[in-house]
């Protein structure tokens, strides 16, 4: 046994197309690393909110993808130099 796993998973439920995926994890990625929003609740409901703004279109992309975990999980990010 190797005692792994995930902390916390951010994933669709369903189907979509590629380009609203990229929105999104674009945007999750800035709320972390250039943002520094390290609370993995916050940082992706932030990401949704970007991701519907650019372009409202992509709801179902927005309403399918859920974390699951501890939303109050902060991701341990390294300080700039």
């Amino acid at each position: 046994m190797h005692n792994k796993g995930a902390v916390a998973v951010w994933a669709p439920t369903g189907l979509s197309f590629p380009y609203g995926h990229q929105l999104l994890m674009s945007a999750f990625y800035k709320e972390i690393f250039e943002k520094g929003n390290d609370e993995l609740g916050m940082a992706t409901t932030a990401a949704k909110i970007n991701t519907f703004s650019l372009n409202n279109s992509l709801q179902e992309l927005v309403e399918t993808y859920i974390l699951f975990g501890d939303p109050a999980t902060r991701v341990p990010v390294a300080a700039k130099p």
